[in-house]
């Protein structure tokens, strides 16, 4: 698997992303579940066999020292900041960006390797921060695609892998709780829902066909 490179180099273009992903994408966010309180890390091939993919985290993120996510003035109360400028912060400061690119709907896109995944902020009463990922889109559906999406829930229990569609996308998704607005969590989420998408689309595509996010030579204008 190539090593990604480094996020600064990006700059994103949906141009570049095939049109099945694109419509796969913007109904994604109706397929989440709440994320799991104990992160775990630990990522295995989809058919039980071989070697975990390395856990070192290099790629996409890394968490990052924590940076208060709320200001005001020296004993005056603290003005919290808005999630959206908060998450774009966030993110920029990880990844050494100025600012962010963004879907029409206002995803974020964070390509690594062949995945690429999106961070979307859902700023209501109970605020969260649904990522997901599509790793596959164009199998056909098979008891066989069921048995492997299910390894792959089992193996990364912060996240969600379902199969939706009638061209049966496979769709890694994850939702954060952003009212304590940690910015290790979110940095760990991100490392860990990238890491495990751009192991698991290309794992998933030698088995069953199909199309990833992104060009496994490294095409794309990002």
């Amino acid at each position: 698997m190539q090593e990604p490179r480094p996020a600064s180099q990006y700059r994103f273009s949906l141009a570049n992303v095939p049109t099945p992903i694109v419509d796969a994408i913007r109904g994604a966010a109706s397929f989440s579940e709440a994320v799991l309180n104990q992160l775990q890390a630990g990522i295995e091939e989809v058919d039980g066999d071989g070697r975990a993919p390395d856990a070192s985290g290099n790629g996409a993120a890394s968490p990052q020292p924590p940076v208060p996510g709320a200001t005001g003035p020296p004993g005056g109360p603290a003005i919290q900041e808005p999630l959206e400028g908060w998450v774009e912060r966030v993110l920029c400061a990880a990844f050494g960006l100025e600012a962010l690119s963004r879907s029409p709907d206002g995803d974020i896109p964070i390509p690594r390797g062949t995945s690429l995944t999106w961070v979307r902020v859902e700023d209501g009463e109970f605020p969260f921060l649904h990522l997901y990922a599509p790793l596959v889109v164009g199998v056909d559906r098979s008891p066989e695609l069921y048995e492997a999406v299910n390894r792959v829930n089992l193996q990364v229990p912060m996240a969600k892998a379902m199969v939706v569609g009638d061209g049966a996308t496979v769709i890694l998704a994850a939702d954060l709780p952003a009212d304590a607005r940690s910015e290790s969590e979110l940095l760990f989420a991100v490392d860990l829902l990238t890491r495990a998408a751009d192991h698991f689309d290309t794992a998933l595509q030698e088995r069953f066909g199909g199309a990833t996010s992104l060009d496994p030579t490294g095409g794309g204008d990002f």
